[in-house]
């Protein structure tokens, strides 16, 4: 249930974030262009090491005959209308957007990659001119732009890849994060340590990977929680719903089958549980828990469309 609440808060908060402060600069001669290796896809950028990385692929999801709507849902009248201004002034639009990825690091630095065509030239203008001084903006032979500064106390660092329609913005200490976008070749490969066994859901529509500690979730689960060192999010849609699939990476207990369905009807009984029919969707014969031969432990259920209605409903705060 509270992963099902968090696909929507991610998919809504963040991906809204994550388009805020993305740009093109235009300008220098043709001739001046220099080669530029792009990276393979905006996970490439992410970090490895960050607590929080999460991959949404936007282009599908704006595509989606239901998602639109159910995603419009999750935000009252005064945020929708923010969302309008904010592309407005800032020369971008959500649904053109193809890729984007979020990671969030220990050090509370957010980092945002976004892969699609984008006015650039705007954004980074509009950024530069809201920066508090000292602030710098420098643009090399391949037309790749760094801006960087102060919104308020927060570092801003917004790098730009106009040959490979991709950009990356950081809030935070660790702005050199975002330069990692014109370094693909900087990117750490998957720590095996923190890897997932394969899922049949190998490309999903959102892909939330954390090592942060989920304790506080459920009586049932805080025991249990503290074991697992990792966890993987997997959501795609179906004709049925959404197929949730949760993988925990640990060396769980060996009751944990039992300990994580008494977590999920604790889930259930809860207010956002109850609105959705939780109980229904995450019962016995429709809630499989896999023990892998790798340790890690799979839950797999599909979320029904009434079922996903009802939650973006209360977390619009729709009556």
């Amino acid at each position: 249930m509270r992963a099902c609440a968090l696909v929507w808060t991610l998919a809504g908060s963040l991906l809204g974030c994550a388009t805020q402060h993305v740009g093109q600069r235009a300008g220098l001669a043709a001739d001046a262009a220099q080669a530029l290796t792009c990276p393979t896809d905006v996970s490439a950028v992410l970090p490895s090491w960050a607590e929080d990385r999460v991959l949404i692929d936007t282009q599908r999801l704006f595509a989606h005959p239901r998602l639109p709507r159910l995603l419009a849902r999750t935000l009252d009248q005064a945020s929708a209308r923010a969302l309008v201004t904010r592309a407005e002034q800032f020369g971008y639009e959500v649904r053109t957007l193809e890729r984007v990825a979020i990671a969030m690091t220990a050090r509370h630095t957010t980092l945002y990659v976004a892969q699609g065509p984008m006015d650039t030239g705007r954004i980074v203008q509009h950024l530069y001119d809201r920066l508090r001084e000292p602030r710098r903006l420098h643009q090399d032979a391949a037309q790749r732009t760094r801006v960087e500064g102060r919104l308020g106390p927060t570092l801003s660092t917004l790098v730009t890849a106009p040959t490979c329609r991709m950009v990356a913005y950081t809030e935070g200490p660790e702005g050199t994060l975002a330069d990692r976008l014109n370094a693909p070749t900087a990117a750490s490969p998957e720590s095996p340590t923190s890897a997932p066994s394969p899922s049949e859901l190998s490309e999903p529509m959102l892909h939330w990977h954390s090592t942060q500690r989920f304790v506080g979730v459920s009586p049932s689960s805080d025991a249990l929680m503290s074991q697992v060192r990792a966890m993987d999010l997997r959501v795609e849609p179906t004709a049925e719903g959404l197929v949730l699939e949760l993988t925990l990476l640990g060396a769980l207990a060996a009751d944990a089958e039992t300990r994580l369905r008494r977590a999920v009807r604790e889930l259930a009984d809860t207010p956002m549980g109850v609105l959705s029919a939780a109980a229904h969707w995450t019962a016995p014969e429709r809630l499989s828990i896999v023990r892998e031969t790798d340790g890690t432990t799979r839950l797999r259920t599909v979320a029904p469309w009434e079922a996903v209605e009802a939650l973006a409903e209360g977390l619009g705060g729709h009556p």
